[in-house]
């Protein structure tokens, strides 16, 4: 049967049609909770099955095989099985060897390495060919190229379909939606793209710089400033030598990802950094003190007497003291999820780190039974929540990421009534909101800049 045809032999799906193709894409993929990926020899056998196809030099593997000239090079010829020819003179095209020569992608079907491939946008990738010459696909439009039947070396037109970012993610989350979390799911992945989009013209218009930054050491992303500008994601319009001197404080501890422009770090800091050294920090909780300390990337020493590694010790965003009165902050704002542990299993190294520093906290905190998994399952949530015995949670985002709200509320409703009311949602909006109501030039004007930044 043609795989495409239960996706409506369509290149590429509109959100509507994904919701209604969803189950049929998910069931296709392999997924941990499933324990069905394919083993080493299955792996093998598939491609020795598919290498009589895309290593084969005869005029036609089928009778429907299609041949069309590669839009990004004429030189290279295309067939819709997934074979790629290159002439080598004039009007004659020798088919070129492919095999998973990538390391970076083990199982994907990549082109034999030569010069002059060089040509050919940089990418030797089977797959971008086929879908850039049959489904469509143009390069930096955002779509992800998806093999239907997750088989990397099959790259035949039957076995792609063009996939949006959060879609394509959608599919590989190792647990099934509901109709109503897929909604949901694509919803803030479309508000995801949106904002770097949004930070993107940010960085040309505001920041008056083109230089993109690298993400993983190979792909230039235009959301992300060069190394060397990564200090301009700090709103230095009000405050710049406060900024400055905050940033040299805090340069060992800054995140990978500090040069994003979505980076939570970098939010957090143009968020909170103003209310402590203008001594406004009760616009967050009027019980506040103006003139309480306060720390960024702050590691809580009081909570679990018990653990002595310092690697297991909760990491705060946003850290206030306020005369032995304390306040945690967890910020988000593009991360798909709050944390969890994927690698989990009965009776693995965790379930020692379980039993000596978790379970105590959590029989305290929680009203009924919390099992070891389901703790695992929302790992940074509960490890916030340990800490509502000894002072305020919060947990810090946009009001439109309605499933952290949804994993938040969740878990406070499995505390202790004397817990939950020491667990709080702070929209950054409404943050934003107080602060620019405000009497201070310079205090206004930057929350003026951070709101023309970051919210949309």
């Amino acid at each position: 049967m043609n795989a495409k045809m239960n996706f409506t032999g369509k290149a590429k799906l509109t959100d509507e049609e994904f919701i209604l193709f969803y189950d049929q894409l998910w069931e296709k993929v392999p997924h941990k909770s499933l324990n069905n990926e394919p083993t080493k020899a299955e792996i093998l056998k598939r491609k020795k099955a598919r290498e009589k196809i895309y290593n084969n030099s005869t005029p036609a593997i089928r009778e429907n095989e299609v041949w069309e000239y590669f839009p990004g090079n004429m030189k290279y010829l295309v067939s819709s099985e997934g074979r790629i020819k290159y002439e080598v003179s004039d009007n004659i095209f020798e088919l070129i060897q492919q095999d998973d020569y990538d390391s970076s992608k083990p199982g994907y079907l990549v082109l034999k390495p030569s010069n002059t491939l060089l040509r050919v946008n940089k990418t030797r990738k089977s797959y971008v060919f086929v879908a850039m010459t049959f489904l469509g696909k143009i390069e930096g439009d955002g779509y992800h190229v998806h093999h239907i039947i997750n088989n990397g070396y099959d790259c035949s037109t039957e076995n792609l379909i063009l996939l949006s970012a959060s879609q394509h993610d959608a599919v590989h989350l190792d647990r099934h939606l509901s109709r109503a979390e897929l909604i949901d799911f694509l919803k803030e992945r479309s508000l995801e793209d949106e904002i770097k989009k949004h930070l993107t013209s940010y960085k040309l218009n505001s920041l008056k710089t083109e230089k993109s930054g690298i993400w993983k050491g190979r792909y230039k992303l235009p959301h992300i400033l060069s190394e060397q500008d990564r200090i301009q994601n700090l709103i230095m319009l009000s405050y710049p030598e406060e900024f400055k001197q905050l940033y040299l404080q805090q340069k060992d501890s800054l995140h990978s990802c500090f040069a994003h422009l979505n980076s939570s770090q970098a939010l957090c800091f143009n968020l909170f950094y103003p209310l402590v050294f203008c001594n406004r920090l009760s616009v967050i909780n009027s019980t506040i003190s103006n003139n309480s300390s306060a720390s960024f990337e702050h590691v809580e020493e009081g909570s679990f007497e018990k653990i002595n590694d310092y690697r297991e010790k909760t990491n705060f965003d946003f850290f206030i003291n306020d005369n032995g009165k304390k306040y945690f902050f967890e910020i988000k704002y593009t991360e798909k999820d709050f944390g969890n542990v994927e690698s989990f299993a009965i009776n693995d190294g965790h379930d020692k780190k379980y039993n000596a520093y978790y379970k105590g906290q959590i029989e305290k905190i929680a009203a009924s039974d919390v099992s070891e998994k389901d703790f695992f399952d929302n790992y940074q949530i509960w490890r916030n929540v340990c800490h509502a015995d000894i002072g305020m949670v919060y947990f810090v985002f946009l009001k439109d990421r309605k499933s952290l709200e949804k994993s938040v509320n969740s878990i406070v409703s499995q505390c202790k009534d004397e817990y939950k009311k020491k667990i709080n949602i702070l929209y950054i909006e409404d943050l934003v909101a107080s602060c620019l109501k405000i009497q201070d030039e310079n205090f206004q004007k930057h929350y003026q800049e951070f709101k023309k930044k970051y919210l949309i």
